[in-house]
């Protein structure tokens, strides 16, 4: 299952005590945070500046693994990108944007090791048609460049 978590740029815990309600509360009502009554133990180095919530996912590439990250000035709208963001990865709908530059060939021979449970005819059939067909065009095209109309004409 995938994971987004979001994060308070603005708060920081206090060796291992994290702010209270109150200081939060405080934050959440009023316009400018430095009016707010959040004590400094509890700011971080950028607190009232920038953009306060984050969301960190992480994604598999080969053997490492890689954080990703997006800001977002307020609660809601982060809530709601976690809640898209996990929906995506369980559908299977979420691409990594670095995938964009992958040259088709590669995802291509990919997708064909995917595919374990068909038979040998069929499994004989989709190599025939990317190597006759398919990869003549595309082989050494990132994925990114390739638009719904290419692949229509």
């Amino acid at each position: 299952m995938a994971r987004v978590w979001i994060d308070d740029l603005w708060l920081k815990n206090d060796n291992g005590v994290p702010p209270s309600s109150t200081a939060k509360r405080s934050l959440a009502a009023v316009s400018n945070p430095m009016r707010a009554q959040v004590p400094e133990r509890w700011r971080s180095s950028r607190y009232g500046r920038g953009m306060r919530w984050r969301c960190r996912w992480y994604t598999i590439e080969g053997t490492t693994r890689r954080q990703h990250s997006k800001s977002f000035v307020k609660l809601s709208d982060a809530e709601a990108f976690k809640a898209a963001m996990e929906d995506d990865v369980r559908r299977g709908r979420y691409t990594n944007p670095a995938d964009s530059h992958r040259k088709f060939k590669d995802v291509a021979e990919m997708w064909l090791r995917s595919k374990n449970n068909v038979s040998k005819g069929v499994r004989a059939r989709y190599e025939c048609e990317l190597r006759v067909y398919v990869n003549p065009k595309w082989s050494d095209v990132p994925i990114g460049a390739i638009s719904m109309d290419d692949v229509s004409q």
